[in-house]
């Protein structure tokens, strides 16, 4: 009877220590765990999708920039690799008077398309940087991050 008392008083102790464990991780993981656009390509393009839609709304535009970050463009798109083309595409076409070109998600959408392989976002960003003489500077070549663009980040300092 006392070894049957013992083994459930370590059963117990068991399960004890189960449940401190999942509660932690519960507490834990919402704390410290990233967007959980981090590891979906397909939420990421939704995200750039919201991104898009509130474009031509200011009160909207500035709720998605406080939730999602002034970067939201090239991190989204960095997650969601090819499925993002077609949004950043239609990023990269906004009207200059949008709020989207107003913060440069814009060129954020240009340079997303060129480091994703798109010739054309990519001929006018080196055809921007080669014809701008100062800051700021058009495009964020340092995400491009090829042999070219790291070359004028080197002899632009």
């Amino acid at each position: 009877m006392l070894c049957a008392q013992a083994g459930n008083l370590e059963l117990g102790k068991a399960w004890m220590r189960i449940g401190v464990l999942v509660a932690l991780g519960c507490v834990a993981a919402p704390v410290s765990a990233q967007n959980c656009t981090a590891s979906n390509p397909q939420l990421a393009v939704t995200v750039l999708q919201t991104v898009l839609a509130t474009c031509s709304s200011p009160a909207d535009f500035q709720a998605m920039e406080y939730k999602y970050g002034y970067d939201v463009v090239l991190v989204q798109a960095s997650v969601a690799g090819n499925l993002a083309i077609p949004v950043l595409r239609q990023l990269a076409r906004l009207p200059k008077n949008s709020e989207c070109t107003s913060s440069n998600f814009d060129a954020a959408a240009r340079t997303a398309l060129a480091k994703l392989g798109d010739e054309n976002a990519y001929a006018a960003i080196k055809r921007q940087w080669t014809q701008q003489r100062s800051g700021p500077y058009p495009g964020r070549i340092d995400f491009i991050g090829d042999d070219w663009s790291l070359s004028r980040l080197w002899w632009s300092f």
